[in-house]
């Protein structure tokens, strides 16, 4: 009878109503389906003695190579709970030095390495249920780890290590996982707040900005934002007429502007030369994560008198090329305009004026 007709005939049976019962109505079956002899007297043992550093002890059942025990398996009867006899299972099993340790009612099995580091629950690398887990699997897992063949070559072992540490993974996983989320909830980096914002474009073609995002991530009541207002048009006083014969008051030399060296936009540092190489950095920064909105967004900004963006170089002063997007912007600002139409842009594509960040130095 092979292994899966012997699962199949277990599943369909009653359950044996003690562990001597299960061991010759269950486990004396799948060991022979799994290629060992339950009856030799040499490869499979029960009752076998074992010399432990506390004493002596005996293993319901030995599987045993040509010179030493490559398995144990320690029986209870149906229905008791195997977690209660883990210790002093694995302690056998480690005494001796076997590769795997099975704990088992015929009906349920818990597999171990015993000689692995750790608590005894961190030893565990599967359970099994004969009863309710697929058949093909069943027997795929058995003569996978207590095959004859494969304890003997070794091949059983190798593959519980690896089965181990996939569920030790696992359960960091588990346990990590879903405190990142948390940070990354409460405290949102850039990288997250910018894919909110793009997926809400998408789907509700709004742009939300990143105060908004962060307050959803945060389960916090998402606040209203109102549109930043253009800046006025600085206008040059008017020329008075003035009488040469009387002295112009003398004026103060207006103070010269701090000298920019660098600007910082997403954690991402820039050196610059000049205030207008900031405001074109800014813009093509911008042009790069929103392609296509780019352009329909930046040119429904406008001044009174002037735009501050155009499709054409003629329609705007002292125009620069933002990249390939065929837009020109406005650079004939001072150092404190140029800072508040960068701001001005961030805001309006949906980004906090804090994400960029201007190195100076005296002039």
């Amino acid at each position: 009878m092979s292994l899966r007709e012997v699962l199949e005939t277990v599943r369909k049976g009653p359950t044996p109503p003690n562990e001597e019962t299960a061991k010759f109505q269950i486990i004396a079956p799948v060991l022979q389906g799994l290629g060992w002899n339950p009856f030799s007297g040499t490869e499979v043992l029960y009752e076998h003695p074992v010399e432990t550093a506390k004493g002596g002890g005996r293993v319901d059942i030995a599987l045993r190579g040509d010179r030493h025990s490559v398995a144990h398996i320690e029986m209870k009867a149906p229905g008791k709970d195997l977690k209660r006899y883990v210790k002093q299972a694995l302690g056998y099993a480690f005494d001796e030095g076997v590769h795997i340790c099975a704990l088992t009612t015929g009906l349920e099995w818990m597999l171990y390495l015993p000689r692995e580091a750790g608590p005894h629950n961190q030893r565990l690398f599967t359970t099994l249920n004969v009863k309710h887990d697929p058949v093909d699997q069943l027997a795929e897992d058995l003569e996978t780890f207590l095959g004859k063949e494969n304890l003997l070559s070794g091949r059983s072992e190798q593959r519980a290590k690896e089965v181990l540490e996939a569920r030790r993974q696992a359960h960091h996983l588990n346990t990590k996982l879903p405190e990142i989320w948390s940070r990354m909830v409460q405290g949102p980096d850039g990288k997250l707040v910018e894919l909110f914002i793009e997926r809400a474009y998408e789907e509700l073609n709004l742009r939300p900005t990143a105060e908004q995002v962060k307050a959803v991530l945060r389960g916090s009541p998402v606040p209203t934002v109102t549109a930043p207002e253009p800046a006025a048009p600085t206008s040059r006083p008017q020329q008075e007429d003035h009488d040469p014969k009387v002295p112009r008051p003398t004026r103060r030399s207006p103070r010269r502007a701090a000298k920019i060296v660098a600007y910082e936009l997403w954690g991402e540092r820039h050196e610059v030369k000049t205030w207008k190489a900031l405001l074109v950095g800014v813009s093509e920064s911008l042009y790069q994560r929103h392609g296509q909105s780019f352009a329909d967004r930046i040119l429904s900004l406008g001044g009174t008198k002037h735009p501050y963006a155009a499709r054409s170089e003629h329609d705007v002063r002292a125009p620069k090329a933002v990249g390939v997007s065929g837009i020109y912007i406005d650079t004939n600002l001072s150092s404190v305009d140029i800072k508040r139409r960068a701001n001005q842009l961030l805001k309006l594509f949906g980004h906090s004026a804090e994400d960029l960040r201007i190195e100076t130095r005296p002039d």
